[in-house]
């Protein structure tokens, strides 16, 4: 297929008589594979706890994550092929052959002889340029991105049409026997819904999140076309790569291997990455046309953004981390205390749960032994020192904690694992079991649920709670639950946070070093290490955005942070796409209108008769809920139960009853959810509602906003007919599994056969698989739409303020960008320029005619020292929001109006202030 490349090893050894010969070759050529081999075993500690490091090999553990320090690491060799040369170069210039090594200097000349108007070609390019530019200080302008390039060329989870013809089930042939078995009763005709051990064999299939072997997702990623390097040159050439581990042997890092031993492992990687780009050129061509423009002006453009977000990181405070990591630890032992006195009330029947044996496979063998861990934790003593106490149990809280302290995981339950959390739930409380798709739960939605029922069944005398299935006193339940809820909340900012945060932080910059990329089906930006799209904006964890300070390069200048997000971004691109009135109506001007009350309105109506979109907005200014019923009268009392409290029984006043609904929980969470489904199902869950009454509401919801509505179907429809939708910037969404095609073949892959009685169950259940799989893909194209223009939204901007940035000279000590948060931008900005900053940003962010020549696009800033929302007594330095700042910053003539520059000052002067009172 393709003429044979030497690989030539360049090292002082044939420096005179091979320098002259790729001199010339880099400098003849337009386009030249740059790979680089790296080691950074001078990482600082707290990467080598994060990967459990072994000190005697040098590696990490096989079940962590590879963390790179690019402060440190040693560019080990540099790869260079020349586009059609008939050779390639390693050059050694930091490996175990010391003797041989090539001088940087050297290298440098041979890298700068590539034209100005030619390309490197390298496969992550952000890895290239962060290490080449911090280790040698040597930056690159023109590179194209082969990993950036396939992204734009295809989904991750897309595949040849070929190969998808030629494959069989694979490992999803293994569960047939099973799937038979457990099908012989089931009835298409009469359900849909798989229940039982059906649910559990046919969800191991159609699990949205698995990517196991038996799964659809896993049965596809062995026929995909694959990101990465070696996958993608397997499945486009059929040429199998040699791997990193396969090189590296019984080492640990590449600068313990000399050049011979890697010479044609790096070359390859350069060759690869030129054919590569050739072959995606043409895919695209023939593919998704109108994307290779998208990639060159868009996407490309990009690698240097994350390349630069990487090398400068984020500046996050220490001692906060750890002082929270305290306190948390000191809540956790608290609660844990608690849960035990509260347990204590409650026996283990003396035969195991029926209900339990049932539905659960892992209890009709482990209930024994499960119900004999928890009976002794239980039982056993209280420690007044919150790590022993912490240690009677694992879980995300002990395991770090242990770990630092250099001890041994505790070997009491794990009360994190479902097993132990359904044997307590289920076994002990005998609650009530909560169910999802068919599968018996205990997540925290479903204790959320079995909180409300709990609190509801304390209301009643002891005959109705019999009558009701409770066998236990709801009063132990409500309080084990409420304990449950808050030590998850705990762990979960441990998990997330705080642990990982302490192990991250560089000790010699006090910065992070987040990983940003691209490489979703959407398009849509990432983060890793640490991942800032999961800093929460409210709720229990908000604080963690404090941690985040604006930069600090000892020069005496004040920086602030500044963020600023496109309000409801989401749902401005539903209504422009769709040109649904109902989204005109709010999002036709600036400010925006309200879109969330209503659809929370009519959602609640299902349950709380008579309620109106307007009796709802006045929920926010009653004053206590007497009087709200006063007001509105035409509300019927007996079934407005539900407003008086959240989702986990915590009653609230009409205002807070208001922020609660109208947000994620039901309006928010409608507007923004309904489009990728085409339903209310968690919204119908978390209010415990049947199929009909969250039919009802979803009816209720599409009758609102039926022109958007005829539009999401009509992206399906194209979708089924052609198996792909086009974005407005060009790209594709390929879901071949929406088209009749797919449906045809996915079948003929199963032993199946319509015209036996004695198999129509199991017939039914590969159909109703097959209908699952298909329906999931109507989601994704959707879905593909909306992500999919966010994302081209958000990188076209981070490109223009790039460049507007430089137009200005402002370097990156004046303005930089820190980290893209979903709709959010967050930079830290030097006080001197902020007034300059928000009108420069403003206007960027909200001219992209060409994409919403109709609806406006409004990005609403807020300024801080540090990351977190603003709060008079929790976060005084935290973010202020300009358009609707507080009265006690500005007054009561400026409280909720949108600033202009005196009030931007008196924001500026109230933050730096509050930073001396608290420093004084």
């Amino acid at each position: 297929m393709f003429p044979p490349v030497k690989t030539v090893l360049l090292d002082l050894r044939n420096l005179m008589t091979e320098l002259p010969k790729i001199m010339a070759a880099v400098g003849a050529s337009d386009f030249c594979g740059l790979d680089i081999e790296t080691h950074d075993d001078k990482r600082h500690d707290g990467l080598n706890r994060a990967m459990n490091l072994n000190e005697e090999t040098r590696k990490k553990a096989g079940n962590k994550r590879l963390l790179f320090d690019n402060q440190r690491t040693t560019v080990t060799g540099v790869s260079l092929y020349p586009d059609g040369h008939d050779t390639s170069w390693y050059i050694n210039l930091a490996h175990a052959d010391v003797a041989n090594r090539v001088p940087w200097s050297i290298v440098e000349k041979i890298l700068r002889c590539l034209p100005d108007t030619a390309f490197f070609i390298s496969h992550n390019a952000p890895f290239e340029l962060t290490m080449l530019g911090n280790s040698l200080g040597f930056e690159i302008e023109n590179i194209i991105c082969t990993l950036q390039m396939a992204v734009s060329a295809y989904g991750s989870d897309e595949y040849p049409w070929s190969a998808f013809i030629k494959a069989d089930l694979g490992a999803i042939g293994k569960l047939i026997p099973a799937l038979r078995r457990a099908s012989v009763h089931y009835d298409s005709k009469k359900e849909r819904q798989f229940t039982g051990e059906l649910a559990e064999i046919a969800g191991k299939i159609t699990g949205k999140e698995s990517d196991a072997e038996w799964s659809y997702n896993g049965w596809v990623d062995e026929i995909n076309y694959g990101y990465d390097l070696k996958k993608a040159v397997l499945r486009h050439f059929g040429h199998q790569m040699s791997t990193f581990a396969e090189t590296l042997g019984d080492n640990a890092h590449m600068g313990q291997l000399t050049g011979d031993q890697v010479a044609e492992y790096g070359c390859d990687d350069a060759v690869w990455a030129v054919r590569l780009f050739h072959r995606l050129l043409e895919l695209m061509a023939s593919h998704c046309p109108n994307a290779i423009k998208a990639f060159f002006e868009t996407e490309n453009p990009m690698v240097h953004a994350y390349a630069d977000m990487w090398r400068q990181g984020m500046k996050l405070n220490l001692q906060k981390v750890l002082m929270r990591r305290g306190m948390e630890r000191e809540a956790f032992a608290v609660q844990l205390r608690k849960l035990k006195a509260a347990l204590r009330g409650a026996e283990f029947p003396t035969d195991p749960d029926p209900r339990l044996l049932k539905h659960e496979k892992w209890y009709k063998t482990g209930y024994a032994k499960y119900r004999a861990e928890i009976r002794k934790w239980v039982h056993s003593a209280d420690n007044a020192d919150a790590y022993l106490q912490a240690q009677q149990v694992r879980s995300p809280v002990s395991n770090a904690w242990a770990t630092e302290s250099g001890d041994e995981e505790s070997d009491g339950p794990n009360l994190v694992h479902y097993m132990r959390m359904r044997t307590i739930l289920y076994d002990l409380l005998r609650l009530p079991l909560e169910y999802s798709q068919g599968k018996v739960q205990s997540d925290g939605d479903s204790r959320g649920n079995l909180l409300v029922k709990a609190q509801k069944a304390a209301e009643i005398d002891d005959d109705e709670k019999s009558i009701m299935g409770w066998k236990t006193t709801a009063d132990i339940a409500v309080e084990a639950l409420t304990i449950l809820t808050e030590m998850s909340s705990i762990e979960q900012r441990m998990k997330l946070y705080l642990t990982p945060y302490t192990h991250l932080i560089d000790p010699d910059t006090g910065c992070v070093y987040s990983t940003i990329s691209s490489m979703l089906d959407t398009r849509r930006l990432a983060s890793t290490n640490p991942n800032g799209m999961q800093l929460a904006k409210q709720g229990e964890s908000t604080y963690v955005r404090g941690f985040f300070e604006a930069d600090d390069f000892n020069d005496g200048e004040e920086r602030v942070v500044i963020s600023r997000d496109w309000s409801g971004i989401e749902l401005v691109i539903i209504g422009e796409e769709s040109k649904d009135p109902e989204f005109a109506k709010v999002f036709g001007q600036l400010p925006h209108g309200d879109l969330h009350s209503g659809a929370a309105a009519d959602i609640l109506s299902v349950e709380v008769l008579g309620l109106t979109e307007k009796s709802f907005k006045g929920l926010k200014r009653s004053v206590d809920w007497n009087g709200w019923f006063d007001e509105y009268s035409e509300v019927d009392r007996k079934t407005a139960g539900r407003l008086l409290t959240n989702f986990r029984g915590q009653p609230h006043d009409p205002p807070a009853s208001y922020k609660f609904f109208r947000g994620t929980p039901i309006g928010k969470g409608a507007n923004f959810n309904y489009w990728y489904s085409g339903w209310l199902a968690t919204i119908g869950e978390n209010m415990g509602w049947d199929f009909d009454q969250t039919a009802l509401a979803v009816n209720r919801y599409r009758e609102r906003f039926s022109v958007a509505e005829e539009w999401r179907l009509e992206q399906i429809r194209h979708g089924c007919e052609h198996g792909w939708v086009e974005l407005p910037d060009g790209h594709r969404r390929y879901r071949m599994e929406a088209t009749q095609e797919w449906l045809i073949h996915w079948l003929r892959k199963w032993p199946i056969d319509e015209f036996e009685t004695q198999h129509e169950g199991f017939n039914g259940v590969v159909h109703e698989i097959a209908r699952k799989i298909s329906k999931r893909s109507h989601n994704q194209l959707v879905n593909s739409k909306v992500q999919g223009l966010c994302a081209a939204l958000m990188k076209r901007t981070i490109n223009r303020l790039r460049a507007a940035f430089a137009a200005k000279g402002w370097t990156k000590r004046d303005v930089r960008i820190m980290i893209p948060i979903h709709d959010e931008l967050v930079f830290s900005v030097r006080r001197a320029l902020v007034h300059e900053f928000l009108t420069l940003t403003e206007h960027i962010m909200a001219d992209h005619k060409d994409l919403f020549p109709t609806l406006a696009l409004d990005s609403s800033p807020a300024i801080g020292l540090n990351f977190e929302p603003w709060n008079a007594i929790k976060a005084p330095l935290g973010q202020v929001e300009l358009y609707e700042p507080p009265k006690l910053i500005v007054g009561d003539k400026l409280a909720d109006t949108r600033l202009d520059r005196d009030g931007v000052d008196l924001v500026l002067d109230y933050l730096f202030h509050s930073k001396m009172k608290a420093a004084a």
